[in-house]
């Protein structure tokens, strides 16, 4: 917001004013594009998480917990199944030796 108002205080001064308000607009343009790029890096790092088994195995579990409350199920029968299944998918994925 700040390079508005010097780009509002500035206008009609001549060359150098609008040289320096297209330049105060491009940076806030790449300050805010730089925020975006943070924004994507800690979003590919939620996302690793859920790459691996364990994220896989409760993204699953959510998914589905949240599709039996939406059928109508009630959320005790909806959590027993959903953790059953992701049990299994656990079992299935981690291949425990007994």
């Amino acid at each position: 917001m700040i390079p508005s108002i010097v780009i509002q205080t500035t206008q009609g001064k001549g060359w150098g004013s609008a040289v320096l308000s297209r330049w105060l607009t491009t940076m806030a343009l790449l300050a805010r594009f730089l925020q975006l790029l943070r924004f994507l890096e800690e979003s590919l790092t939620c996302l690793d998480l859920l790459t691996t088994p364990p994220g896989q195995i409760a993204s699953l579990g959510v998914l589905l917990y949240g599709t039996l409350v939406m059928v109508g199920s009630d959320a005790s029968t909806a959590a027993t199944l959903a953790g059953s299944v992701a049990l299994g998918l656990s079992c299935v994925l981690t291949r425990p030796r007994f």
